[in-house]
């Protein structure tokens, strides 16, 4: 359930449970305090505590038993080195090196990371939108940022790069970042500024029955991440290594002064308070910008959606890897599996099995969604893999792999070992759509395409998929008119790009919104001129 640094806006449903031995505890726990209007409560509260011992719930120390304690978000309180550290953040504090960053939402978690949404205060730095997220990383994340992560230098590479790519766009952009002191001595948090986002494809999956995704909004989230991925293989030379749902962002699509008005109608709530190691606190729920009933508003008013590119700690440089991939079981390419050499191929891979399953509702390798009684998970992604795909790996392929898994699932000629209920298995990718989608069903051109898109993806062979910048001119996606490009994205001038975006994000799919504001602009700076002058 817990990601990486970040599932950036998960069900707020979720409950988080961590195994706790409380012997290894450190000393005591005191709480900085607080800026804003809430400080003097905060500070009230939380000032005279201290690190009093095991709590009697706790104390399994005798037995050598791990005690079992359950959290509704992230798991305030728990130290860092049990793996966590979260910085205890509340509704009107004041983050950043001056107090610029006022907190006025929370927007997410995951295991090792908070997600705020903040509004500048009177220190304003022009460069930085009005409204921006703050990425909190937990006290064992920030030690191990540099050891066993890149986010942070692939950020400033994203961000930073002169490039008129219209991928740039499409990528969550770093605009800021500085140091917070912790609220023990578990040392301080790495915090990233980070575009305000009004939620995730997950989400947005789960307001539509089963999870099936309409025809036109697949061809949109897949269009636009494959601009995004041209732009990180080509330009960045950054392969992503975790594409998921909870990681393509919904761009906020509300200007600033909505925004403030929303945040003055939707007060924050929290959960009932918790002893955690003698401790009492009080976690705040996650709102995602995008809740329900304003999702249907936004979608009745036919806006442009867009969607950002995010959550890049497991990203890596494709030249200087530090880590092993970390993409989810259904979502990982054969090669991570049989421990072949990889490359940004596997991001080709991972969006051939999205576009499947928000085409289906389903994940095609996944084996939750078959029933074989097979423990072995590696086992049933094969096998899935060659059926679904009707391919069979390439002896030189495999010679290139762990040969010992080779010879674990593999016996002479390339055979896979059988599955119980194999059957049930369908024997194409377009048998797949067809009996999951009742929109392309019945239309032969549409399912064709379809499964032509999905099947170039899940090229066993890594050196068989093509690149983004080829995906980008499948007929499949060609036949949504934002991405019949006359251009190829890399090569667009300035104005291209800019006259892109602005045709994306106006709400009526026209230009003139981006006229008005741009004109406005330059109004705006001829007059402070005059009043400098005069």
């Amino acid at each position: 359930m817990l990601s990486r640094l970040g599932s950036i806006f998960p069900h707020p449903a979720a409950a988080t449970y961590v195994p706790l031995n409380p012997i290894l505890c450190p000393r005591a726990i005191a709480n900085r305090v607080r800026c804003g209007s809430t400080a003097s409560a905060h500070a009230k509260k939380f000032k005279s505590l201290r690190w009093k011992g095991s709590p009697p719930q706790l104390c399994n120390a005798n037995h050598g038993d791990d005690t079992l304690i359950s959290f509704p978000e992230e798991p305030i309180g728990i130290p860092a080195d049990h793996g966590f550290g979260h910085l205890e953040v509340y509704i009107g504090d004041k983050l950043g090196d001056r107090g610029e960053y006022n907190i006025t939402r929370k927007l997410g978690f995951g295991r090792y990371s908070t997600v705020w949404l903040a509004r500048q205060t009177h220190h304003m730095k022009f460069n930085i939108p009005y409204f921006t997220a703050i990425k909190v990383l937990s006290q064992y994340a920030t030690r191990r940022l540099n050891e066993r992560s890149d986010e942070f230098r692939i950020l400033q590479r994203i961000s930073n790069s002169s490039s008129s790519h219209k991928g740039k766009e499409f990528c969550a952009t770093l605009w800021d970042s500085f140091l917070v002191d912790g609220d023990d001595d578990g040392g301080p948090h790495q915090c990233l500024v980070l575009d305000a986002m009004a939620g995730d494809v997950k989400q947005l999956r789960s307001m539509y029955r089963d999870g099936v995704m309409p025809l036109a909004m697949t061809k949109t989230i897949i269009g636009q991440m494959l601009v995004a991925l041209q732009y990180l293989h080509e330009e960045c030379r950054i392969v992503h290594a975790d594409l998921r749902p909870e990681n393509i962002l919904i761009a906020n699509p509300y200007p600033g002064i909505e925004l403030k008005k929303i945040l003055m109608g939707e007060k924050p709530t929290y959960y009932p308070p918790m002893t955690v190691l003698g401790r009492e606190v009080q976690p705040i729920v996650s709102h995602p910008l995008l809740s329900p009933p304003r999702f249907f508003e936004f979608q009745s008013a036919e806006h442009q959606w867009m969607f950002k590119l995010g959550d890049f700690g497991g990203a890596q440089f494709i030249n200087d890897r530090i880590n092993d991939c970390t993409t989810p079981d259904g979502l990982r390419a054969p090669e991570v599996i049989l421990d072949h050499p990889w490359d940004e191929k596997i991001d080709i891979w991972a969006l051939g099995c999205l576009t499947c399953e928000f085409l289906t509702g389903r994940s095609i390798f996944d084996e939750t969604t078959w029933s074989f009684g097979q423990d072995d998970q590696d086992l049933v992604s094969l096998a899935l893999m060659m059926r679904c795909t009707g391919q069979q790996f390439p002896p030189d392929m495999l010679s290139n792999c762990n040969l010992e898994k080779v010879a674990q699932y593999f016996g002479p000629g390339g055979a896979l070992a059988d599955l119980a209920n194999e059957d049930c298995i369908p024997s194409s990718i377009i048998e797949y759509l067809k009996e999951h989608n009742r929109e392309i069903a019945h239309d032969s051109r549409e399912l064709e395409a379809a499964a032509a898109f999905i099947n170039r993806c899940l090229a066993l062979r890594p050196g068989d998929r093509p690149s983004a910048a080829e995906l980008l001119r499948d007929p499949w996606l060609l036949s949504q008119p934002v991405w019949s490009y006359e251009t190829d994205p890399a090569s667009a001038s300035k104005e291209e790009t800019v006259g892109a975006m602005v045709t994306i994000l106006s709400p009526w799919g026209t230009p003139y919104l981006g006229v008005i504001l741009y004109m406005s602009l330059l109004l705006g700076t001829a007059w402070f001129v005059w009043a400098l002058m005069y």
